[in-house]
């Protein structure tokens, strides 16, 4: 050891799911009240914040142009966080109706 003290990563694990209608980030975060957790989005890039146990800090995810920035919205119950993020009409998967002559 060099007596450089140890840095312990306390950003939660965040995982991402993805369907037609939007992208669903679900962020286990135990032991954290939604006062301690910040959401801003600007442009394309949504940033976490959260205080933990005295200690602070980010992630920040690039989105899609898929995602509709008004379309944004966010719920925590239980220590997890879940934000979904709507997606664009225009970019949603659509069927196409084939036509008979």
């Amino acid at each position: 050891m060099d007596g450089t003290p140890a840095t312990t990563r306390v950003a939660p694990p965040v995982d991402v799911f993805e369907n037609d209608e939007e992208l669903l980030l679900i962020v286990d975060m135990p032991g954290v009240g939604r006062e301690s957790v910040s959401l801003r989005m600007e442009r394309r890039v949504l940033t976490l914040s959260a205080d933990r146990d005295g200690r602070s800090y980010a992630r920040t995810f690039s989105l899609p142009d898929t995602v509709d920035s008004e379309g944004v919205s966010a719920e925590m119950n239980a220590g997890v966080l879940e934000v979904h993020l709507r997606k664009r009409e225009d970019m949603k998967p659509r069927t196409i109706t084939i036509q008979a002559r």
